[in-house]
């Protein structure tokens, strides 16, 4: 008997994902939804946001729309994130400049990826 999953999940571990296009070069990875929403947590207290997301309701609910683009159909992500990020950069430009880094991280790390 031969092991050959169609799908498996797990976090977004770089050398993990490797193994497993190498081992199962047919299997669809499918990152969880936990380690995804860590990963932007994490890069938000990386750019030194942390303090910006817990006292400003509107960076919390950016973050959140973020989050949730996970959520949506794969042909609708692109264009919710270029809305959001149209939004944002509409919003104010103190808002703008303090999360461009953040959007910047997200459309390298999960846009185009």
């Amino acid at each position: 008997m031969m092991f050959n999953p169609t799908t498996i999940m797990s976090d977004f571990e770089g050398s993990l994902l490797e193994v497993l296009k190498s081992e199962f070069p047919n299997s669809q990875h499918r990152g969880c939804y936990f380690h995804h929403n860590q990963a932007i947590y994490r890069n938000i207290q990386k750019l030194g946001l942390s303090s910006a997301y817990v006292d400003d309701d509107q960076i919390r609910i950016i973050w959140r729309k973020l989050m949730a683009l996970a959520l949506l159909p794969l042909s609708l992500v692109i264009e919710a994130f270029d809305n959001l990020y149209d939004s944002v950069l509409e919003s104010s430009s103190t808002t703008f400049k303090l999360l461009e880094p953040l959007f910047k991280y997200f459309e390298n790390q999960w846009i185009k990826t």
